[in-house]
């Protein structure tokens, strides 16, 4: 396991594995199977999904507001060398989603050329770009 952010970032990575590991009955740190080193046998890792009661600890509307207004706070925080604005976890992989939606995945030209073979052994027709 390796360590992220210092002491405190070491500390998240031992909670993690504890709870996501360890209380789910799985493997922990470096007893877990590498993915594909040994592909017979399961790699042993742990999940955990928590489900929160926002309304246990405030209204809904409360919350998405101070939520709301870090989001503001963090977008105005100076960009990374080299980045034109800052993004939030999940923001690219929202936008990227937004414009396949829109207009279609991009596919490397060898991939296209597979799938029209294949298409062709199998008596189809290959697919068009749309």
């Amino acid at each position: 396991m390796l360590p992220f952010g210092g002491f405190k970032g070491s500390a998240i990575s031992v909670l993690i594995d504890l709870i996501a590991g360890q209380l789910a009955g799985a493997r922990s740190g470096p007893e877990i199977v590498p993915l594909y080193e040994r592909l017979g046998e399961p790699q042993g890792i742990g999940q955990l999904f928590v489900a929160l009661n926002i309304d246990a600890f405030d209204t809904l509307e409360a919350f998405t507001g101070r939520v709301d207004q870090t989001v503001r706070k963090i977008r105005l925080l100076p960009t990374a060398a080299g980045a034109s604005s800052v993004v939030l976890p999940g923001e690219l992989e929202h936008l990227r989603a937004q414009d396949h939606l829109a207009h279609g995945i991009p596919l490397p030209s060898d991939a296209v050329a597979e799938v029209a073979r294949t298409a062709t052994l199998l008596g189809l027709d290959a697919p068009r770009p749309g």
